[in-house]
């Protein structure tokens, strides 16, 4: 009987000397998730063309050849459309919901004519685009998402250094607005 006290009390003292740990480092963990980064670096709506070096963020361009942009939205405020105006040869395209779980993703090998035209809609934004406003549905690729808040990465491949200038003037003329 004594064996299994000790073996009980053991067993708690483990439990909340476990949780005690727990609640102490969560601390160190929150923010530092990839939506909280993102929303962090600026506006919503707007890409946000990441550094190439380092940075407070946490959000930087390890490989200079290749150039990333971010922007995050959220779905109840209308419908984003994201362009480019200008063009690269080589990108990619990502679209990832609030926990960084990717549900989309494509690059300019499999767009069509290389451009960058997407639609980020829900169900109920897409019906009502199709009706209204079915040009820009047909020349769009329309991405449907379950979660209203999201955000997207546009990346530029730059495979020379003369070529770093085009990607990020590839992603400067990028746009992530509301439609």
């Amino acid at each position: 009987m004594t064996k299994t006290i000790i073996a009980i009390m053991t067993g708690l003292i483990g439990a909340a000397v476990l949780h005690i740990l727990i609640i102490l480092v969560l601390p160190l963990y929150t923010g530092s998730d990839a939506w909280s980064k993102i929303i962090n670096l600026g506006p919503e709506n707007e890409f946000h063309v990441l550094a190439n070096q380092k940075n407070s963020t946490g959000l930087y361009n390890e490989d200079i050849h290749i150039q990333s942009a971010a922007c995050y939205f959220d779905l109840e405020a209308g419908s984003v459309q994201i362009v480019a105006d200008k063009s690269t040869d080589m990108w990619t395209f990502g679209a990832f919901d609030a926990d960084a779980n990717e549900v989309f993703s494509m690059s300019a090998r499999s767009s069509i004519r290389g451009d960058v035209n997407f639609l980020i809609v829900t169900r109920a934004q897409i019906l009502a685009l199709k009706s209204e406003e079915p040009d820009l549905v047909s020349r769009s690729i329309a991405i449907e998402v379950s979660d209203t808040q999201g955000y997207v990465v546009l990346r530029a491949i730059a495979p020379d250094f003369s070529q770093i200038s085009e990607a990020r003037s590839f992603l400067s003329s990028a746009s992530c607005a509301i439609l």
